[in-house]
């Protein structure tokens, strides 16, 4: 599950702090390039290597380390999957699934691999996981949902016409905006 946070200059979104919580893990990447930060570490092998899902040695009768291998030869190697399946967002399919495309689209230029309907990215891969949006087949806000389903974590609210580049806010929005997110993340993370 992941969630961003924007600031709107004029008609323009930016992103400016992006979290994501997998198998308990919460992370953050601040400031302008936190989405392309967030994508790298999406498709990045070292996310996969450093899990403790995965094997630790690739040729047992070698026992050579993944650590040992130059890095292309980590591309050959044969290794279980990623673990991440799905890239989940609340309401994803209307907002933070776009910058995730974009990114996408930076990296391989294959649009082929995302559906769009009315507007909406309602699917899509990024590596073999594919995106959701917990939204399109449950009716309500996260508020609503993480309340009627007794979730132990609550969303909360922040002003928006406060906020202005990460770089450039203030210290105090910089922390209200960080449990924000943070309370968002891992509210869709428990109700999913």
């Amino acid at each position: 599950s992941y969630n961003k946070e924007i600031e709107k200059d004029g008609g323009l979104q930016t992103p400016f702090i992006v979290g994501a919580v997998f198998r308990g893990e919460y992370k953050v990447w601040e400031g302008v390039n936190c989405m392309a930060d967030f994508h790298s570490w999406l498709v990045s092998n070292e996310r996969i290597k450093n899990h403790p899902d995965y094997p630790k040695y690739i040729d047992y009768k070698n026992a050579k380390l993944l650590t040992e291998l130059p890095f292309n030869e980590l591309e050959k190697v044969k290794r279980p999957e990623d673990p991440i399946k799905y890239i989940n967002a609340y309401n994803g399919a209307n907002y933070d699934h776009y910058f995730l495309w974009r990114e996408e689209l930076k990296r391989k230029g294959d649009k082929s691999k995302f559906m769009i309907s009315n507007g909406r990215i309602i699917g899509g891969n990024i590596k073999k996981a594919k995106l959701i949006d917990l939204n399109l087949h449950i009716t309500g806000s996260l508020a609503n949902n993480l309340k009627t389903n007794n979730c132990s974590i609550a969303k909360g609210s922040i002003n928006y016409d406060d906020m202005t580049s990460w770089e450039s806010t203030t210290e105090k929005n910089k922390i209200l905006t960080k449990d924000y997110l943070k309370a968002d993340v891992l509210g869709l993370e428990e109700l999913y």
